[in-house]
């Protein structure tokens, strides 16, 4: 079974119809964050965690774990970094779109790296022109865990996904500004909620539990 980022659904029946599975005639690894740019291009990270952790029907890699760039108007898929960051994850954008955040969470390779002193907990900042990335850098290292799905604040600070909560990181100063705790849990993902008065509402997705937080960062 060959990997599918973002299908189109037939509304009538729901059939799904693939809009990229693959990259020069490899299959893609197992696609695992996908955002859309300005131009409403799309982002995506493709590690192989589906191989890694046996899904059925997932075939063995055959590409760098990787991020890709696929114009919705060409249908051009280009492969835009392959070395900086070792496992690709999560993605997302500043609020005015120049700078590009990855997530690298070489920690869940495998079951001996996840306990590793030394395992890539990382959060990789890029300025982007276009479909290029440049000027790489990091701007978190977590100490646990590994760095996951990723959000920007309206006023640009990054919310990282990881072991035991949320952090909130100041990009610039790479400054741990807080932390929303969710004890004995992992956070995978965040998404933005509605507002609600004066605070934005963010959920959080967990390996346990789903959270509802109210802070005032948009």
């Amino acid at each position: 079974m060959e990997s599918v980022v973002c299908p189109s659904v037939v509304p009538r029946d729901g059939t799904a119809i693939p809009i990229v599975n693959n990259f020069r005639g490899r299959h893609l690894n197992s696609p695992n964050d996908l955002v859309f740019d300005s131009n409403s291009n799309i982002w995506f990270t493709d590690p192989p965690y589906g191989w890694c952790q046996g899904f059925p029907g997932v075939q063995s890699p055959e590409l760098p774990n990787g991020i890709y760039f696929f114009n919705t108007k060409t249908k051009a898929l280009i492969s835009i970094s392959n070395s900086v960051i070792t496992t690709t994850n999560g993605l997302a954008f500043s609020p005015d779109g120049s700078t590009f955040y990855v997530a690298d969470s070489n920690s869940t390779s495998s079951k001996p790296m996840s306990h590793s002193p030394s395992s890539l907990r990382n959060v990789w900042a890029f300025d982007v022109k276009g479909s290029i990335l440049s000027n790489p850098r990091l701007v978190y290292s977590s100490e646990a865990g590994w760095s996951d799905g990723l959000q920007v604040t309206r006023k640009g600070h990054l919310m990282v996904a990881a072991l035991g909560g949320v952090k909130l990181v100041d990009p610039t100063s790479r400054a741990l500004l807080g932390k929303i705790n969710t004890p004995n849990n992992i956070i995978f993902n965040l998404e933005r909620g509605p507002r609600q008065g004066d605070y934005g509402m963010w959920l959080l997705t967990g390996r346990d539990f789903i959270y509802k937080i109210l802070i005032k960062e948009q």
